[in-house]
């Protein structure tokens, strides 16, 4: 494995950075559209909370990936 000295990128920072504000998505849109409480989604993109096997398929769907690369950051 290789070694960059860089910390590991939250997965709510890809979510928010990649795929929401690319969007021009709210939090509140998306909470909605994957069926979740806006609060849940908010503390996923804030950092202070992992993404569940559940979430992960439920992100795959709706945004066109697999749910490994979910559960996989």
């Amino acid at each position: 494995m290789l070694k960059r000295g860089l910390p590991p990128v939250h997965p709510g920072e890809i979510l928010r950075k990649e795929y929401i504000q690319q969007r021009c998505l709210t939090i509140t849109e998306v909470a909605q559209g994957l069926g979740i409480a806006r609060a849940n989604l908010s503390t996923i993109v804030n950092g202070r909370a992992g993404i569940s096997p559940e979430l992960a398929v439920k992100l795959s769907e709706a945004l066109g990936n697999t749910t490994q690369f979910w559960v996989n950051l």
